[in-house]
């Protein structure tokens, strides 16, 4: 399929040359422990931290620069403002600019925490899959000068989904990642965020709680493609089909995530229901198992078709609606992309989101339609060369769009130029290379 063609693809161009030795999953790696009282530490308080070799690091003969690359456990909070920690992955290249940074949200899409970023982003650890297709993009913002922090923003419990939680800690990442005097940052410096899918949840969460939670950040922007806005929606959409198994993924997210929630759960799930949430937590890929299966099947839990309906599921489902709540509307500039044939995530909820926002009166908004051939996953490819060119004009001081903007566009492909240098034309070559081919093959 084509997700396998992809994964095949990122491998190839970003495949360690060292021989893979396991290294301690993160709930058997006593660096993921936090010491004793750091719930009184300040959010993105950094709690330890260490210098990794990264996979990333491992395409240096394919790449001009050097990377180094930090891992850092910092404080943040869960979903109900409770102390929480979680670990951040930063890259830095040689050419960092030291006032610019990025947080990129790969979606990684497990609700098991031995499948975060962090532990595939170290050279010397099986691949999770949805991380290793997006290791080329998080390449070309290293290539581009940007230092690159990449959060287990599931946080410690695999908070699948949790949106507030997934953003309150991309949110801290980059406080972390500031705060870490080594990495050269300070209270000034610039920030962007951007993810897609899964890490659009982060992305968006971020964008929506970034005034109210980390007022302090200089934001310049927030990009979100395939944004999963409405949750309750997106399930509906794919329960039951190829797709259900982020279903599942997502109810053990929230059970992980909200006491009620889980109550609710408990209170309705049969055993075969419980035993799904508790297999949810021990895989990376959640497709194969639950292909074709009904979460509101009363095999799994007796509310049936209802299930959605229950007050305490419903409530929480209803606050995780982006957009809904005015108060929370973005006061950085955003943009938004989306797929109008995705089969994962409806393109109306990401309408509705857009509508919302302009109706709440955001500043700044900025919001494409696809609708060319297209499907879910390449779209992360088609998209990225459009997002790196808007967080390269934020950088670079361009005056962000007043108001909002929607635009119905096509993509093939733009191209990506990374750098005159004459040093860096085989990367821009291997970086557009596989954007293209990732297109291609979905037309």
């Amino acid at each position: 399929m084509l997700s396998a063609f992809l994964l095949a693809l990122a491998s190839s161009a970003l495949a360690s040359p060292l021989v893979r030795r396991y290294q301690p999953v993160p709930s058997q790696d006593p660096f993921y422990v936090p010491p004793s009282g750091w719930q009184n530490a300040a959010n993105g308080a950094v709690l330890a931290n260490r210098t990794v070799v990264g996979a990333i690091a491992d395409s240096a003969p394919v790449s001009p620069i050097g990377i180094t690359t930090y891992q850092l456990l910092y404080r943040t909070t869960g979903a109900l403002g409770e102390a929480a920690h979680t670990v951040t992955t930063v890259f830095v290249p040689s050419n960092a600019r030291k006032d610019q940074l990025v947080h990129y949200a790969v979606a990684y899409d497990s609700a098991d925490v031995d499948c975060s970023p962090s532990y595939s982003f170290q050279s010397n650890t099986p691949l999770n899959q949805a991380v290793a297709q997006e290791e080329p993009l998080i390449l070309a913002l290293l290539l581009s000068g940007y230092t690159v922090a990449s959060a287990d923003y599931e946080g410690s419990s695999a908070a699948y989904g949790s949106g507030r939680l997934m953003g309150a800690q991309s949110l801290d990442a980059l406080r972390a990642t500031i705060n870490f005097a080594p990495i050269g940052l300070s209270s000034a410096t610039r920030v962007a965020a951007m993810g897609y899918s899964g890490g659009a949840t982060a992305t968006g969460w971020a964008a929506q709680l970034q005034a109210s939670y980390a007022p302090e950040l200089n934001v310049v922007g927030f990009a979100s493609g395939g944004t999963p806005a409405d949750l309750a929606g997106a399930l509906n959409y794919i329960d039951g089909g190829t797709w259900a198994g982020f279903v599942f993924g997502v109810f053990q997210g929230l059970i992980a995530s909200y006491p009620s929630f889980a109550s609710a759960w408990n209170s309705i799930a049969t055993a075969t229901g419980q035993q799904a949430m508790q297999d949810a937590q021990t895989m990376c890929s959640l497709l194969n198992p639950y292909k074709g299966k009904s979460i509101k099947s009363p095999i799994y839990q007796s509310a049936g078709t209802g299930l959605l309906n229950v007050p305490a599921i419903k409530s929480v489902f209803d606050s995780l609606v982006m957009g809904a709540d005015a108060s929370l509307t973005p006061a950085a500039p955003t943009f938004y992309y989306h797929c109008v044939a995705d089969e994962i995530i409806p393109v109306a909820t990401a309408d509705a989101m857009v509508s919302d926002f302009c109706a709440h009166g955001i500043k700044s908004l900025v919001y494409q339609r696809n609708v060319g051939t297209c499907e879910h996953v390449v779209e992360i490819f088609a998209g990225f060369p459009t997002v790196l060119n808007q967080i390269n004009a934020w950088f670079a001081g361009a005056a962000p769009q007043a108001g909002c903007l929607r635009q119905n566009v096509t993509l093939p492909l733009g191209a990506i130029s990374l750098s005159n240098n004459p040093s860096f034309q085989a990367v821009n070559a291997q970086i557009n290379s596989l954007l293209v081919t990732a297109i291609n093959a979905a037309v």
